[in-house]
This record gives C-alpha cells, structure tokens and sequence, in this order.
C-alpha cells in the first residue's frame, strides 16, 4: 500500500522541517532584536549613575572641607569664605578636581553653597547642590545635603 518514495528514511525522522526551523530562527530573531534595544538604555544609565557617583563624591569632598575648616576664614581646599553667610559656586572638572569659583568651559560639575548663621533654636549649617552639567539652567541631575556647623558666621 505504501509506494517507496513515500516511505521516510529513518534519518530523515531525526531530523527538523522547514517550519521548524523557521519559528526557532523567529524566536531567536525576536530575542536578539530585543536585547539589542536595551543596550543603549544601559549605556544611559551607565552615564547617569557615573555622573551621580562623581557628584556624589564632590559633595562629600566639600562636607569635609566645611567641617574641617569651621574658625578659619575660608575653607582650606575649595576657598569657601567661613566668615559671613552668604552663598557662590565651585566648579569641578569630570574627574573631581576642583577648577575655581568662576565658571570654566572645563567645568562638568558645578556646586552651589549657602551659608546660613544659626538662629534660635536653628544651629548654623550650608546648604550644598552638586549639579551636573555645569552652567546650565535645567542640569540633568543633582545631588544636595545640608551640613550642621560648629561655628557660626557672621549673618548678611
């Protein structure tokens, strides 16, 4: 009943059809399309968590200039006027390294710092914003705290 062209070879029971091979070429098509398309999502949160890891240590570079500097005029690294309340900048480059209280093309990182003199119940602290890009109105992030100091200056 059976002629010998219909008849399957035992090999070729072993092997897949076209179909077969289709649909898993499809799957793995699909697989790598969306693999490929986080790839630059990564790459951005790659730059942005870099960029807060570097603003974040600049804060904390500033922190301890503050608090180590308290009954001097000015902060030993970073030249923060002590004395009198008030507020300015500092600009950082992409490593860190402080560049000065100007704005400079180099500059990645720019921070904001405000003095408050203690009142009342209200000890005296600086207010500090590490901002990155630098000198620009809508930064594309920032990271800020707020230092309590032994010593107070001199209210504006």
């Amino acid at each position: 009943l059976h002629s010998p062209t219909m008849m399957r070879s035992p090999l070729s029971s072993l092997a897949f059809s076209l179909v077969e091979v289709c649909l898993a070429l499809g799957i793995v098509t699909f697989g790598l399309v969306a693999i490929f398309g986080l790839i630059p999502v990564g790459l951005n949160l790659t730059r942005e968590s870099s960029g807060e890891t570097m603003a974040t240590s600049i804060l904390s570079g500033l922190v301890a200039d503050l608090k180590t500097s308290d009954g001097l005029p000015a902060s030993s690294l970073h030249g923060v006027p002590m004395e009198e309340a008030g507020s300015g900048n500092v600009y950082f480059d992409e490593n860190g390294h402080h560049l000065g209280s100007g704005p400079d093309p180099a500059a990645t990182f720019e921070a904001l710092w405000t003095l408050r003199a203690g009142t009342g119940a209200t000890p005296p602290n600086a207010h500090l914003v590490v901002s990155w890009p630098a000198g620009t109105s809508a930064p594309q992030g920032s990271v800020e705290t707020l230092v309590v100091l032994a010593q107070s200056p001199k209210p504006d």
